[in-house]
């Protein structure tokens, strides 16, 4: 008998997630912070890991690291989880509150993993379309929510790929107005101006999540939960053991309290998105959506597939998301250095006015 026959069909039929490996000049498909820390900062830093003892397991309740989280959160320690990057986080959730038939609910287009990590899990997938601003579609969502008495909700606001905020009135809608648990993933908070977690205090069903690998530390992969303390006792007892190595809880650690220049850094690329949104505003045919993100999704008038592989004989790789229906002819590209952005927009001028 063939292996193949004990594979689950939802398995079989998926393929493996793949980051595509590009070598250009100019990298803007992975929506990093694009900023090295200076020599200094790396020198202190790379003292604090020589003397991680390697041949011990790490700290498997991240004490040290949750407590430099909830200071600077103004939160409690046992309101906060942390995973080898938010993927981790969203699969316990997903396993916590999964059951026969259970159901899960996001918006599209939004971020792949959500339904990549259900189908993994067993949910039955429900996607509600964004509205023509990208915006949640409140009514149909809730209706849909209650009739098929989802167990979860992802929101990922600012939402990638779109880079927009979702209306922070229809987000509470869904959390007041469903008995589901609401997942608010604020993986680009650091650039936009909204915040859901004060709500936590008010919302038992409400689940924040924020990541390091945005803002600078995309390598260290340490993903953040934050919720009532109920709910993270139980989503913990879902994670593994030692989930989190012990190099990326030091280094986590002290880039956070010495975290000027990565803040730095993120006004460095708040400004860059500003300047690249007025420059691709004032290309001739162009439309460009608004962005609260690091990211910026615009759709060309001519094959989005072309451009996509016309930048790449230009040196710059963006993410190419072109597809039928709302994504149509549509990319998406992540803010760099000044010197990355200047070769990005002279390019596309190049490729479209050319």
């Amino acid at each position: 008998m063939s292996f193949q026959n004990l594979i689950r069909p939802e398995i079989r039929e998926m393929a493996a997630y793949q980051a595509d490996v590009v070598p250009v000049k100019v990298k803007l498909d992975a929506n990093e912070n694009p900023y090295h820390f200076s020599d200094a900062l790396l020198k202190e830093l790379f003292a604090e890991l020589a003397a991680v003892p390697l041949n011990r397991y790490p700290d498997s309740e991240t004490v040290e690291l949750r407590d430099i989280i909830a200071r600077k959160l103004q939160l409690s320690r046992d309101q906060i989880l942390l995973g080898n990057g938010s993927d981790e986080i969203l699969q316990a959730l997903m396993m916590t509150f999964w059951s026969e038939g259970a159901k899960m609910m996001m918006p599209v287009p939004t971020f792949s993993m959500y339904g990549i990590l259900g189908k993994l899990v067993g949910y039955e997938l429900l996607e509600v379309s964004l509205d023509d601003n990208f915006d949640l579609c409140t009514d149909e969502m809730i209706s849909l929510a209650r009739r098929e008495a989802v167990q979860l909700i992802f929101l990922a606001s600012p939402n990638n790929p779109t880079g927009n905020c979702f209306s922070e009135e229809r987000i509470v809608e869904l959390i007041e107005q469903t008995d589901a648990v609401v997942v608010v993933d604020e993986a680009y908070a650091a650039f936009s101006n909204q915040d859901f977690l004060p709500k936590l205090e008010k919302y038992d069903n409400l689940v924040v999540l924020r990541t390091l690998s945005k803002i600078g530390l995309a390598g260290l992969r340490v993903g953040m939960m934050f919720a009532g303390r109920d709910l993270v006792y139980e989503v913990n007892k879902a994670r593994l053991p030692y989930n989190l190595n012990s190099l990326s809880q030091k280094g986590a650690a002290f880039i956070l309290t010495h975290d000027e220049e990565l803040l730095a850094q993120i006004e460095k690329i708040k400004v860059g998105r500003e300047w690249l949104l007025k420059k691709m505003n004032g290309i001739k045919g162009l439309h460009v959506y608004p962005s609260e993100a690091n990211i910026i999704l615009f759709r060309v008038p001519c094959s989005g597939d072309k451009l996509f592989r016309q930048l790449i004989e230009d040196d710059v790789l963006i993410r190419n998301l072109s597809r039928p229906g709302r994504l149509y002819n549509c990319l998406r590209v992540c803010v760099g250095t000044d010197d990355e952005n200047s070769f990005f927009i002279d390019a596309l001028e190049r490729r479209l006015n050319g």
